[in-house]
């Protein structure tokens, strides 16, 4: 794609932290030329979408963002719009369970801001939100959590995704990697990762 006239990437977060570490990263493994065909640009994934023109975008790659979407209802309306047909949508997905446990090895996990007991889960439904909070050391919650280091996601149902992609006229696929079709496995066969892809018709 890249090597077609005018092939570009647009490399967009919110944190200007994340855009420096990406960049250090194209430098430390002297990828640098990749900067010539990549503009780094802070801001919103939806507003970002917003701008853009219609049918002008080929392949979406969000990794480790969609559940810190709470609309995916715009997301999946502006991906109908900005897609080119046959353009695609690829994101990573933490899990497609609505059962949250209450805590794991390196973690804590609220339901809706609070805490639970560790020894119970909950059923999250769409819109609920699951905040992880990291313990200073791994299995021992005893010796407390990171400071800085919590973050809150959104809980979107498989069936809302697919609701969604009837709704915006987009064809879906979603589960582990492993089984969405076309995906080359590699020597990667044993990693568990969730995946959703759309694809503009």
């Amino acid at each position: 794609m890249l090597q077609e006239p005018n092939g570009h990437i647009d490399w967009i977060d919110v944190s200007e932290l994340m855009l420096e570490q990406a960049k250090r990263y194209l430098r430390e493994t002297n990828l640098e030329e990749r900067n010539k065909v990549i503009s780094f640009i802070e801001m919103e994934i939806l507003d970002y979408l917003s701008t853009l023109g219609d049918n002008s975008l080929d392949l979406v790659i969000m990794k480790y963002t969609f559940e810190h979407i709470e609309n995916i209802d715009q997301l999946f309306s502006l991906l109908s719009h900005k897609l080119k047909k046959n353009g695609r949508f690829v994101a990573t997905l933490s899990s497609l369970s609505p059962q949250l446990k209450s805590s794991s090895t390196n973690a804590r996990f609220l339901y809706n801001g609070q805490e639970f007991p560790l020894d119970e889960t909950r059923e999250m439904t769409d819109g609920d939100t699951f905040t992880i909070r990291f313990y200073k050391q791994s299995g021992n919650p005893s010796a407390g959590h990171l400071e800085g280091a919590e973050t809150t996601k959104y809980y979107h149902s498989e069936n809302k995704m697919k609701d969604l992609s009837r709704k915006y006229n987009l064809d879906i696929q979603v589960g582990d990697w492993k089984e969405i079709e076309g995906v080359s496995q590699g020597n990667l066969e044993q990693l568990s990762l969730g995946v959703l892809v759309l694809r503009k018709r």
